[in-house]
Parts: structure tokens; sequence; C-alpha cells
């Protein structure tokens, strides 16, 4: 098993949960409400920095594991 670092693991988080899934939930719950739902603008640029996010960390963990 690998062993993965807590600050790994809260960088995970908040690609996970502070840029996906405020990205996705901001617009949702603005559908929902039938109006500006706060946060709603910036919810698609935290939507990029995550999936950006996500990509660097899969890129960093391949080639972390490649050069072994």
């Amino acid at each position: 098993m690998h062993k993965i670092g807590l600050s790994y693991l809260i960088v995970w988080f908040y690609a996970i949960v502070g840029g996906i899934g405020n990205g996705i939930m901001h617009p949702i719950l603005s559908l929902r409400q039938g109006g500006y739902f706060p946060g709603l603008i910036t919810s698609f640029a935290s939507l990029g920095v995550g999936i950006k996010l996500i990509n660097e960390l899969v890129k960093a963990r391949r080639i972390r594991y490649e050069v072994r």
C-alpha cells in the first residue's frame, strides 16, 4: 500500500470538495433557488482550479512512480 502524506490528502480534499464540489453545487443551488445564489460567479473559477489541480496531482503521482 502506498503511503500518502497528510499534506497530500489535504490538497486532494481541497481539489475535490473546494474546487469541484463548489463549482458544481453553486450553479445547482442557483437553479434550485431560481435566481442568483451567492458565490455563483466565482464557482466557475473554483471549478477550473479544482480540475487543474487534480490534473497536476495525477501527473505528479505518475512521474513519481515512473522514476522508481
